[in-house]
C-alpha cells in the first residue's frame, strides 16, 4: 500500500442466494478483483463489466475489462472489452440487448456514453449519450426501458426503441442508493445525501408519480436488490467505514 493511501477493499467472488432455505455460497472467483464493478444477468450468464482494479503495486485504474460467468458450467471467461474504462459503470439489459453506461473517470461532467451488445455480438455499439452527471449512478429496467438515477437531476429514463432520454425530477434526490423494479414501479432505497439514508422512494411510471415506501433498516448505499420468489432482497452494502453482511426480504401484508 502506497503511503498516505487508505486500505482498498476488493471483491473476486460471485455469490449466489438460493431460497427453500435461504442460503448463500461463492459460485465463482473472478479472474480479477474488482472494486465498483457492475454485474448483470444476461442471457443465462453472469456479466462482470468495468469498475477498478488494483495493481499488485496497490495503484488504482479503471478498466473496460468484461469477465462472464457460466452457471451451467462454473467458468469464467473473459468477455468482449467495453469502448470505455468506467470507474462505476450501470449494466441493465432492455430489448434484448445489454447496455452498460456511466461517466468515464473524471469526466462526469460530459453527457455520459452508453453503448451495448447483443446476442452473438462481439463487440459493443455506441448508444445515444446519456445526461451530464452519470456519475455514482444506480440503476434498474422495466418494460424495456432503462431508468437511471442520478445525484443532482432524478430519474434519467432510455427508451432504446427510441434511442432517447427524458428526465424525471426526484423530490429526495439521492446518489449510490439501492434500485430495482418492484411490482410495476421503480423503488430507490436508501444511499447519500437523502434524510439518514433508510428512505424508500417509489416511482409508478404509468401514474408519473413519486410516494414512500416503508424504509430500509440500515443507512447503506451500495447494496444489491433482487426479487427471488416475489419477494423483494436486499443485501450487502456500506456507509463511510462500515461494510454490511446482511440480507433482509421485505415481506408484504397482501390483505
Amino acid at each position: 500500500m502506497l503511503p498516505n493511501q487508505k486500505k482498498i477493499k476488493v471483491f473476486d467472488e460471485i455469490w449466489e442466494l438460493s431460497s427453500n432455505p435461504w442460503h448463500w455460497r461463492v459460485a465463482a472467483k473472478l479472474l480479477r478483483p474488482r472494486i465498483y464493478n457492475t454485474t448483470v444477468a444476461f442471457e443465462g450468464k453472469i456479466w462482470v463489466i468495468g469498475g477498478d482494479l488494483l495493481e499488485p503495486d496497490s495503484t488504482r485504474k479503471s478498466t473496460n475489462t468484461v469477465e462472464i460467468y457460466d452457471p451451467k458450467t462454473g467458468l469464467v471467461t473473459n468477455g468482449p472489452e467495453t469502448t470505455i474504462a468506467r470507474p462505476v459503470p450501470v449494466a441493465l439489459v432492455a430489448g434484448g440487448r445489454l447496455y452498460v453506461m456511466g461517466a468515464a473517470l473524471h469526466k462526469a461532467n460530459l453527457p455520459g456514453p452508453v453503448e451495448s451488445i447483443g446476442s452473438g455480438e462481439t463487440q459493443w455499439r455506441r448508444e445515444s449519450d446519456g445526461p451530464v452527471g452519470m456519475d455514482a449512478i444506480s440503476g434498474c429496467s422495466f418494460n424495456n426501458k432503462i431508468y437511471i438515477n442520478l445525484p443532482k437531476l432524478g430519474l434519467a429514463i432510455f427508451d432504446p426503441k427510441n434511442n432517447s432520454w427524458e428526465t424525471v425530477p426526484n423530490p429526495l434526490p439521492t446518489r449510490s442508493c439501492q434500485m430495482i423494479s418492484y411490482n410495476g414501479e421503480i423503488w430507490l432505497m436508501g444511499g447519500r445525501n437523502g434524510i439518514g439514508g433508510t428512505q424508500t422512494m417509489i416511482f409508478n411510471p404509468t401514474a408519473l408519480k413519486w410516494h414512500q415506501g416503508v424504509p430500509i433498516p440500515l443507512d447503506t448505499s451500495w447494496g444489491a436488490t433482487g426479487v427471488i420468489g416475489g419477494d423483494l432482497i436486499l443485501t450487502g452494502g456500506a456507509r463511510p467505514g462500515e461494510f454490511y453482511d446482511a440480507t433482509y426480504i421485505l415481506k408484504i401484508n397482501k390483505n
